[in-house]
């Protein structure tokens, strides 16, 4: 299977997060989501373009490529954690959640 396919695995991808995150350099390319319908995904989109409207197009680049880093890495140690310890994700989930929301919306929203 190839592993892109891993996305949609039962276990929510994590295989393709954490090999992805492993050989990660900074120029990530999520083209290959973009062929796939995915809501949250497409409400992510729809938010970062509104909150960085007016940036120049060096941010604009530069807070992207960032926000993906942030997002792909943190996921992937997310599911480390959540495969280490069986109740982690039950008592950490929320945290997360809000966490990396707060720190996405500020990495955006942050002012010139």
């Amino acid at each position: 299977m190839p592993l892109v396919d891993q996305i949609d695995a039962e276990d929510g991808g994590r295989d393709y997060l954490r090999f992805t995150a492993s050989i990660h350099n900074h120029e990530l390319d999520l083209e290959h989501l973009d062929r796939r319908p995915n809501k949250a995904l497409d409400g992510l989109k729809t938010l970062a373009a509104s909150m960085l409207d007016g940036l120049p197009e060096h941010l604009l680049l530069s807070r992207r490529d960032m926000a993906k880093t942030v997002l792909l890495h943190a996921l992937a140690d997310y599911c480390r954690k959540c495969e280490q310890d069986e109740g982690y994700d039950s008592r950490h989930r929320d945290d997360f959640i809000n966490t990396l929301t707060r720190a996405l919306a500020g990495l955006f929203s942050t002012p010139l």
